[in-house]
């Protein structure tokens, strides 16, 4: 699970420091003598209520604007050490946090900065940050405590007070090191950006009790969290998809991969698919869709956990284009994915859902399948009227008609919203297409079935259809023209 957001609040220019260390008012602007700096940085009366429980804000909370927008490395803040600190408090003890108000739909949170200096000749407190938003100096409670720290690229931290609640220690600290770096070396030599986000310091991955979910990654201003559910050694055989799925968030992040809310979909697909393309179907478990019907859903939607099930598009993508998520992870920052899908795979959209939903099947070529199997397409019996089928956007639709041999009948298709709409035989070990018939009138193909396409070998006349980027209907009808 995925949760991004980069600060927008830029302004352009070089501006000058109008804050100075501590005020309880808002501070007065220096004189042009001194020197300017990257940022401005002004007094807040916003003070967001939401606090992680790992620390308390120290004084004021400032609001630091970059004077570069579109400088993308990390820069210098410095947030002032408030003039008066609580009894037994010294500046030294102080931390920077920061706040992100999340997007749309996530949950507003706060960050501590993973590396502070004190400049006490200037009175204040510096730290990396990437981009604009609040800032405060903080206290730290003793809530985190640093489980495993042994050099390498992950910093695992887990809550320690016994007197939270869910907060006992868990026993998986080692093994999720090494499964961390692991899945990062695994990541980097399949050619994925590197999966760490630290502003140059180790990955911070935190053991939380999390509700709904097995893992999420925090983006701010500070860097990014990695949060794991502590409950993972209550299932361990998740831990290797988790981690996996997870770090692959962290391949997007430095790729830049949109954050839009519309590109949810294709985050979390992707990041599924990588999992089992790095441990098999196994990867993917619990998003297995056994029922194998998800390819009528259109795959950008992000109800529930269909997101997750579409890595099977993914892997039919892959499959027809390799090289499918290397070229998703280097589009453009902005860049639809839907628009490319087409462009990608070769065909327009509508024929690629057809194709998809088709070759739905491939879960059975995963290994570690085990019993997976998928039930045979809707039918519709010859002779028993017309049937209705909707499709919404970016969907596909398998339907078999089942004709008693030795019959000769007529398929009559109409359709509305513009699908793709292909005929094929189902053999028991595959597909084969039927030739194309012309269209009798816009929207209506007449195609009659003969009684060697009827009968054996064919088990079944199938038709494969998708929908582009608008909703789409066909309607079926079949009558029997005589014995062969």
């Amino acid at each position: 699970m995925l949760s991004f957001h980069l600060a927008v609040a830029f302004i352009v220019g070089t501006l000058v420091l109008v804050a100075c260390a501590g005020r309880s008012t808002t501070p007065e602007a220096p004189d042009s003598s001194e020197t300017t700096l990257p940022y401005t940085i002004a007094r807040s009366d916003l003070i967001p209520p939401e606090r992680e429980p790992d620390f308390d804000i120290v004084g004021a909370v400032w609001e630091i604007i970059r004077a570069e927008p579109d400088e993308s490395e990390p820069f210098t803040i410095d947030v002032p050490v408030p003039d008066e600190l609580p009894s037994g408090v010294t500046p030294q003890q102080l931390v920077i946090v920061g706040y992100e108000p999340g997007a749309p739909g996530d949950s507003p949170f706060w960050l501590l900065a993973s590396d502070v200096t004190l400049d006490e000749q200037r009175g204040v407190l510096t730290t990396q940050s990437s981009g604009s938003g609040l800032f405060a100096a903080a206290i730290p409670l003793d809530y985190w405590t640093v489980a495993a720290s042994s050099g390498g690229s992950y910093e695992i931290y887990y809550v320690s007070d016994s007197d939270v609640p869910e907060g006992a220690a868990p026993t998986l600290i080692a093994d999720l090191q090494a499964e961390l770096e692991a899945a990062r070396a695994w990541l980097l030599g399949e050619g994925y950006p590197d999966p760490v986000d630290a502003l140059g310091e180790s990955q911070r991955v935190f053991l939380v009790p999390l509700r709904g979910g097995r893992g999420l990654v925090r983006s701010s201003n500070l860097g990014t969290v990695l949060l794991l559910s502590n409950r993972l050694d209550r299932v361990p055989d998740a831990l290797r998809g988790v981690v996996t799925h997870e770090l692959f968030h962290l391949s997007q992040q430095q790729a830049l991969l949109d954050t839009a809310a519309d590109q949810t979909w294709i985050r979390e697909a992707s990041a599924e698919y990588v999992a089992v393309q790095r441990l098999g179907i196994e990867g993917g478990r619990p998003h297995v869709d056994s029922s194998c019907e998800n390819y009528k859903r259109t795959i950008t939607d992000t109800r529930g956990i269909n997101e997750y099930h579409n890595w099977t598009f993914v892997a039919y993508m892959e499959h027809r284009q390799p090289g499918f998520v290397q070229q998703l992870v280097q589009l453009p920052q902005d860049a639809d994915v839907v628009d490319q899908l087409g462009m990608l795979a070769g065909v327009p959209l509508n024929e690629l859902f057809a194709r998809y939903a088709l070759s739905y099947r491939l879960l059975r070529s995963y290994p570690l399948a085990g019993e997976l199997s998928c039930p045979a397409p809707a039918t519709i019996a010859v002779g028993t009227g017309e049937q209705s089928f909707q499709l919404p956007p970016l969907a596909g639709l398998l339907l078999a008609v089942t004709g008693p041999a030795p019959q000769r009948y007529v398929l009559t298709i109409e359709t509305a919203g513009d699908p793709y709409v292909a005929l094929w035989q189902r053999f028991t070990d595959g597909y084969e297409p039927l030739p194309a018939v012309e269209p009798v009138a816009p929207g209506r193909i007449v195609r009659q079935i003969d009684c060697a396409a009827a009968g054996a070998p064919p088990a079944a006349i199938v038709l494969a259809v998708g929908a582009g980027e608008t909703p789409a209907e066909i309607r079926v009808s079949t009558r029997v023209e005589g014995e062969c």
